[in-house]
């Protein structure tokens, strides 16, 4: 009986001194995010426009994004062998377009997406995707587009456009994704 009101007793005084605390100040609010904004310039449209002439006949998609920036997709059978993040010779061509469209222009924004199928591992797919992305924006920057100018980013099998389930499915998620943007003036 002893052990009974010494516990209580015990258990009552925690929870008085709790109570008498004062309460944590709240959190502070997160900072906004910066939402980036592009404008569709004469520059993107025109860019846009011979990119679709010298690709006219090839798998390669060029379209103008909701948010106005130019999306590039490079297919697998474009840009890359199947576990390779070698540049193919076939995808030249594009790169060196999209170099000389952009260079000289500080206002220009230009992320690289790699992706893969979902043959292979998890880790490896990533590593795979990052090294895809990485190897264009090498080759860009050896034709004078500033490397600072352009982001990389892997995202493995995560972000499929086909079924993975065929050898064509695959064939289309094994892709790279060139986003090219003017920064809209403040």
């Amino acid at each position: 009986m002893q052990k009974k009101v010494l516990l209580g007793t015990t258990l009552g005084a925690l929870l008085f001194i709790a109570g008498c605390t004062t309460p944590p100040p709240p959190p502070k609010p997160e900072p906004a995010p910066v939402v980036q904004t592009y404008s569709w310039t004469t520059q993107l449209e025109a860019l846009k426009k011979a990119l679709e002439e010298s690709t006219r006949g090839s798998s390669i998609k060029i379209v103008k994004t909701a948010d106005n920036r130019l999306q590039v997709t490079l297919p697998a059978d474009t840009s890359f062998d199947v576990g390779r993040s070698v540049v193919k010779l076939k995808l030249a061509p594009v790169l060196d377009q999209i170099a000389a469209g952009l260079q000289k222009n500080p206002a220009i924004a230009v992320y690289v997406v790699g992706h893969t199928d979902s043959t292979g591992g998890a880790s490896t797919n990533e590593k795979l995707s990052v090294a895809r992305a990485t190897s264009v924006r090498d080759y860009l920057g050896t034709r004078g587009l500033a490397v600072n100018q352009i982001t990389v980013e892997g995202k493995g099998s995560q972000d499929p456009i086909a079924e993975n389930t065929s050898a064509a499915g695959r064939a289309q998620n094994r892709r790279v994704e060139i986003f090219v943007g003017e920064r809209t003036k403040h």
